[in-house]
Parts: structure tokens; C-alpha cells; sequence
């Protein structure tokens, strides 16, 4: 045998210089921490905007239902003075009829 090398590796890696990449990797992760609440905030802000919104379509459609009912009575107000109106109209040219008719004869 020639002769027998035993190799036994040993593989040691130490960052000399690593380019401000630690540095700068940690206050990105701040910067991301800051920005997930900011977008958090937004996130409620936008619900609490959308609920606003919500309650104030709620209210607009109650008021609707209001003015349906109130259009309503007022409806069948204006429809039984009109038949009242139309009655009397309709007796009053009756008379009249009547009344040249007994003039003629």
C-alpha cells in the first residue's frame, strides 16, 4: 500500500464582512413589523368604515320603509276623495240632465 492518507474534514464557514446584510436585514424586519400594523390598522379602519357604512344604508332603507307607508296612506286618502269627488260630479251632472230635461218638456 502505498500509503494511506486519512482525510478528516473540518469545514469551519465565519462571516468576515457580510456586506451590511445583518444590519440591514434587521431593520427590514422592523420596517415589515411597522408596516403589518399599519396595514392592520388600515384593515380596521376599513371595517369600522364599512360597518358606517353598513348602518347608514340600514337607516336610509328604514326611512324608505317610512316614506313607502306614508305614500301609502296618503294614497288611499286622495283615492277616496277622488271617488267622493267623482260622485259628486257624477250627481251634480245627473241634475243638470234632470233639470234641462224637465225644462224641455
Amino acid at each position: 500500500m502505498h500509503g494511506q492518507a486519512a482525510y478528516a474534514g473540518v469545514s469551519v464557514k465565519q462571516i468576515i464582512f457580510s456586506g451590511l446584510q445583518i444590519p440591514n436585514g434587521i431593520k427590514a424586519l422592523k420596517e415589515k413589523a411597522v408596516a403589518q400594523q399599519y396595514l392592520e390598522s388600515a384593515s380596521r379602519e376599513t371595517l369600522s368604515k364599512d360597518i358606517i357604512a353598513s348602518f347608514d344604508q340600514l337607516m336610509l332603507l328604514d326611512e324608505v320603509d317610512k316614506l313607502i307607508v306614508d305614500s301609502e296612506k296618503r294614497l288611499k286618502k286622495n283615492k277616496k276623495r277622488s271617488i267622493k269627488q267623482f260622485n259628486m260630479d257624477w250627481l251634480f251632472l245627473m241634475i243638470v240632465i234632470n233639470s234641462n230635461w224637465l225644462c224641455l218638456n
